[in-house]
């Protein structure tokens, strides 16, 4: 039932709290030079509260989450978040470019020259520039990417490496007589040419898994960027809502709550809900320090809030399990995940048809090989060069490898695109016909295994499967 009190008085602190905010029937709208904000109030069997922040920039979300109204000290701490977001937009109100050279001193001077030209202009534009060897370490804080004439063969490898990014190669011309305003104007047409944000499709083989269940099946993937929480309802193994909630921060079973409330009052009926989740999963419990209780049991707590049983993984664990089941070929594979930030990521494996969880869920955890691999020392995990990446990867592959065997080892990485640097490294500690077949994954297909490896552990809950 409808709380009209709670709603009116929510409403009535947004107009006080800030008076920016312009109110329509069935919510609030903000805009400035640099965004756009909404809150839209949607009446189910409780209200919903859906807020986003748009970036003009771009046109992408920077803020997206939605919650059911029954706690006004909750919606007003969500409503300053959003808001922080929003301000937060002007100081990306500049297309922040980068150039790059073999050294980065003939760029470091045009750039001097782009950015005089572009005050004089009064064009949105900051420029900067770098070295090839530290283009990795500071690319993904720019827009734009511009290669210099004599760097130009590496632009397919930039490319790949930073599939989010413009990259582009300066025409020699430009380049030699350092025309700022040429290079200007062919960099804003490009960024006018970009394709906008669009939706991915979902590929039908990944939601062919026939099944009578209802099921929601939730991803939690923090990375270098934030977190991202993508959920996918599955109607009889087809999926048929498809949203992914963005904030600056992670509040695991709060984010988690305000989901399945939404859901729950969207749907009415759910079977099952499978949560995939960062960290060791045992028996219900997460080990994920300064994220949640030690001890504490997520699937208890979530089984008896909501009365629907609830499933739990980890998240690479659910990865290679949703890869498995669409392909036909590998009987025993691997997935790897390496985030931007990490030195050391998290392996899942499925080895003959079943997935390796262990007796307490430490199967795949590769962090614990630190003490025996000697870490590379990264003083800032986030700037980790492309070389160290591959080292980290690398030798966790050695221990996959010489422990499992495996047909093929997927690998989601965004600074190592390229398998084939893998496998050179991999060429130094096993003969070629050893090395398992590698394949890249991106951050949104990671996404996709996850959910539908969710999806399966609810039909399947750890039996083997049968492709």
């Amino acid at each position: 039932m409808i709380d009209q009190e709670l709603l009116n008085q929510y409403k009535e602190w947004i107009r006080e709290r800030n008076k920016d905010f312009k109110e329509r029937e069935d919510g609030f709208d903000i805009e400035n030079d640099y965004g756009k904000g909404e809150i839209n109030f949607v009446s189910l069997d409780n209200v919903v509260v859906e807020m986003k922040v748009i970036s003009k920039k771009d046109e992408e979300d920077r803020f997206y989450l939605h919650f059911e109204l029954r706690d006004l000290d909750y919606a007003k701490e969500l409503f300053d978040q959003m808001v922080e977001s929003f301000n937060g937009l002007e100081k990306e109100k500049n297309h922040k470019i980068l150039l790059s050279c073999t050294g980065g001193l003939t760029t470091l001077f045009f750039a001097t020259k782009l950015n005089d030209a572009a005050k004089v202009l009064n064009t949105p534009v900051e420029f900067d520039a770098v070295g090839f060897e530290q283009l990795y370490e500071r690319a993904f804080e720019y827009d734009v990417i511009l290669l210099a004439p004599q760097i130009k063969h590496m632009h397919d490898k930039a490319q790949e490496i930073l599939k989010d990014k413009i990259v582009m190669d300066i025409p020699p011309k430009i380049f030699a007589e350092y025309d700022a305003g040429a290079l200007i104007n062919d960099t804003f047409r490009k960024l006018r040419e970009r394709r906008r944000k669009k939706d991915r499709e979902i590929l039908k083989a990944r939601g062919s898994i026939r099944n009578d269940k209802k099921i929601l099946s939730i991803a939690i993937m923090p990375s270098s960027y934030g977190t991202r929480i993508a959920y996918r309802f599955y109607d009889k193994g087809e999926p048929v809502i498809n949203e992914t909630v963005i904030k600056p921060a992670m509040n695991i079973l709060r984010d988690i709550t305000d989901i399945l409330d939404t859901a729950i009052l969207r749907e009415k009926q759910i079977d099952a809900i499978s949560i995939q989740i960062p960290g060791i999963v045992n028996n219900g419990c997460v080990d994920l320090p300064g994220r949640i209780e030690r001890g504490f049991n997520v699937k208890e707590y979530m089984e008896e809030k909501y009365g629907v049983k609830t499933y739990l993984a980890n998240n690479v664990n659910a990865a290679a399990l949703g890869y498995y089941a669409i392909q036909d070929e590998c009987k025993n594979i691997a997935f790897l995940s390496q985030p931007r930030g990490w030195t050391i990521g998290g392996a899942g494996l499925v080895i003959n048809g079943r997935p390796v969880i262990g007796k307490s869920g430490m199967a795949g955890e590769t962090r614990h090989l630190n003490p025996i691999l000697k870490e590379i020392e990264v003083k800032d995990a986030m700037h980790a060069n492309i070389q160290e990446t591959i080292e980290a990867i690398t030798r966790q592959l050695i221990a996959i490898i010489s422990i499992v065997d495996p047909e093929l080892i997927l690998v989601r990485s965004e600074l190592v695109p390229d398998m084939n640097d893998l496998k050179e490294s991999l060429e130094k500690e096993f003969k070629e016909e050893q090395i398992p077949k590698l394949i890249h994954v991106s951050e949104e297909d990671m996404s996709d295994y996850v959910l539908l490896g969710g999806m399966i552990q609810c039909i399947y809950d750890n039996k083997k499967i049968s492709n």
